[in-house]
């Protein structure tokens, strides 16, 4: 009888220990359960986040100018294609803007860069060339240089408003770096650069 009643107790406390086992396990289930939705959340917020688009235009503007223009947009999946831009004082051919560009911020997307060259194709007349930058700076950093004539080694300060100026068959290489202020807010920012040339006749 005895040995009953402790065999009887030994299986209580087995069932109690199996139900608290159960409890703990279930418990623990779904901690899991809601750390994984919420990684999952985050990561696609994430990912929304900074494939948010910036889009906008470069425009290149110039009267009785004889130049040339390239562009180029690194660090974006699958680059667009930028035409070369010619304006001659006698006339004008192609486009005089780049248009409808959307830098798209990806997760391996820590800077996108956009090279813009222009040259002074006249050999003889000087050219007065005005780079102002309006892109809206919502949640973007901005930072912009130029170099002469391919000396990358002696970059200069962009200073919108302040005029650059090329000698006949000279060239001017604009560099604009835009980064991500804030990984975990939308990217509004538009962009909008307008390239200003003037002739400067001898």
């Amino acid at each position: 009888m005895a040995e009953e009643i402790i065999d009887k107790n030994d299986n209580e406390e087995q069932e109690q220990e199996q139900e608290k086992n159960s409890k703990a396990g279930l418990v623990v289930a779904f901690i899991m359960l809601a750390l994984i939705i919420a990684l999952l959340a985050m990561g696609i917020t994430f990912y929304f986040v900074i494939r948010d688009v910036q889009t906008g235009q470069i425009n290149v503007e110039g009267e009785n100018v004889s130049i040339e223009a390239t562009a180029t947009i690194t660090g974006v999946p699958n680059p667009p294609t930028l035409d070369k831009i010619v304006i001659n004082a006698d006339g004008s051919s192609g486009q005089d803007s780049w248009q409808n560009l959307n830098l798209v911020f990806t997760e391996e997307t820590p800077e996108i860069t956009i090279t813009i060259n222009v040259y002074n194709v006249n050999e003889i007349n000087s050219l007065e060339i005005v780079f102002d930058n309006l892109t809206t700076a919502e949640n973007i950093n901005i930072e912009q240089y130029y170099y002469l004539n391919g000396q990358a080694e002696v970059p200069m300060d962009i200073d919108n408003q302040d005029p650059v100026y090329l000698t006949g068959g000279d060239y001017a290489t604009f560099v604009v770096n835009f980064s991500i202020k804030d990984r975990l807010e939308s990217v509004t920012d538009i962009l909008n650069i307008n390239i200003h040339c003037t002739n400067i006749e001898l």
